[in-house]
């Protein structure tokens, strides 16, 4: 799935859970860059245990994602639109024929 791809479903479905009412534009953003988080697997490639669809891209990642950024920020909200876009990335690449193992390490399943 592109990066093109990705923005522009986080970006729809930002629109439906927001409205895109004047005070809830600042949370675009967010979920915008979090919709990429996923593929950080990519630029760390060659660390071990790091793979492409594995590593980042399940369930754990995204609970791990929210926890360190409510950490840092000390922000529910912030966290809880950080999963938003985590979550939506991991739809998309389940649409795929390759698919996501939403469970990895514990499952294999897609």
């Amino acid at each position: 799935m592109s990066k093109r791809t990705h923005l522009a479903f986080a970006l729809l479905l930002s629109a439906y859970l927001f409205r895109f009412s004047p005070q809830q534009l600042l949370f675009v953003p967010i979920v915008l860059i979090s919709a990429m988080l996923p593929d950080l697997d990519l630029a760390l490639r060659g660390f071990p245990l790091v793979e492409h669809r594995k590593t980042f891209h399940n369930i754990w990642f995204t609970a791990a994602a929210a926890y360190a950024i409510f950490y840092l920020t000390g922000s529910p909200l912030v966290a809880e639109l950080s999963s938003i876009g985590i979550i939506s990335h991991l739809l998309m690449d389940s649409s795929t024929k390759v698919g996501v193992m939403w469970f990895y390490p514990l499952s294999k399943w897609k």
